[in-house]
């Protein structure tokens, strides 16, 4: 057991209601970003018995400080609205095509680039799909510096919280979108949003 689970801690208890106390506890640490800690508490968890809590707080765990198991999601062509013009349809058809391609190099500044060309009033105006779109490779951008680029995230981070809020049968379609959230906020030390995000996803 964790050397610092002292006598009075040990009252949640040993067995799988204590191992569901301790996951849930592990869960909150997380969000306080005591990840050290919370490792320590999931361990404990699953040495004393069962939980699907567990599981969880462990799940929630490893994708936060792991981009591991990150999910590829997919995107659907954009929706232009009615009153664009040919021109911005066409602007829309081949920047989206541009970005796919550089996706499938996992070439994230030309995917970035080609993105770029869009307007961002008219990448707005062309559904949900390139919304997400939007966000994935500005995060992807983040992610490519050694440092991860503020700028990026943190705009990927707004664009993916609107489409939480205003977005809610996308999202039960592509989950993968509270993932990308959360990880945005573990980028920004916000391990509070990130683990409910997370949790989510």
């Amino acid at each position: 057991s964790p050397e610092d689970v002292t006598d009075e801690m040990r009252e949640n208890g040993d067995d799988d209601e204590g191992a569901a106390r301790w996951a849930n506890l592990s869960l909150s640490l997380l969000g306080h970003g005591k990840l050290d800690e919370a490792r320590r508490y999931i361990r404990y968890a699953d040495q004393i018995g069962d939980s699907p809590r567990t599981l969880l707080a462990e799940a929630v765990f490893n994708l936060l400080i792991s981009n591991e198991n990150e999910p590829r999601p997919t995107f659907g062509p954009p929706v232009p609205a009615p009153a664009m013009t040919e021109d911005m349809r066409r602007q829309v058809a081949d920047g989206f095509r541009d970005v796919m391609e550089a996706i499938d190099r996992q070439h994230w500044p030309a995917a970035l680039q080609s993105l770029e060309r869009i307007p961002a009033a008219v990448r707005r105006a062309s559904g949900p799909d390139m919304s997400f779109l939007t966000a994935f490779i500005l995060y992807k951008a983040a992610m490519a510096s050694e440092r991860p680029d503020p700028r990026y995230y943190r705009e990927a981070q707004r664009i993916l919280q609107d489409m939480v809020r205003l977005e809610e049968e996308y999202l039960r379609e592509h989950p993968e979108v509270y993932y990308f959230l959360a990880r945005c906020y573990r980028l920004d030390y916000s391990y509070d949003r990130a683990r409910r995000f997370m949790v989510s996803y």
